[in-house]
């Protein structure tokens, strides 16, 4: 769900939020936060220049900031017979799940890490390359 924010704070409705979260979505950046402080310095822009004023300088600051992206990740705990090792690891390469935590005795204990947006195509083909054989806890 796309949620968002913007304020004009005191300038003419439309001039300074609006703009500067054209800026935002031209870069195709979320979770992110501009904020432009204009000084008055005497001259009169009218609402046309408010809004390059805006945007323009948006524009300049998303332009040098160093952006960097952020995977939500989940935690997914695993409980298997050892006949299911090879299967289980190969959905793990497939889908790039980290182990970040192991455990063996009489069956394979696992805490995985993995991107959010994977988790239910990940469940679905760990229940199929097990069989169903397999306990699946999902923690986040």
């Amino acid at each position: 769900m796309d949620e968002y924010r913007t304020d004009d704070d005191g300038e003419p409705r439309g001039t300074a939020g609006p703009p500067i979260l054209r800026q935002i979505d031209s870069f195709g950046l979320t979770d992110i936060i501009v904020v432009v402080t204009r000084y008055f310095g005497g001259t009169k822009l009218g609402t046309g220049g408010l809004i390059r004023a805006y945007g323009s300088a948006a524009r300049l600051v998303l332009t040098d900031a160093s952006i960097e992206e952020s995977v939500r990740s989940v935690s997914v705990g695993l409980t298997f017979a050892y006949e299911h090792t090879a299967a289980v690891n190969s959905v793990l390469s497939r889908f790039n799940a980290v182990t970040v935590k192991s455990a063996y005795g009489e069956s394979t204990n696992l805490t995985v890490s993995l991107p959010a947006q994977m988790q239910g195509d990940f469940v679905k083909e760990i229940e199929d390359a097990t069989s169903g054989q397999i306990a699946i806890i999902l923690q986040n």
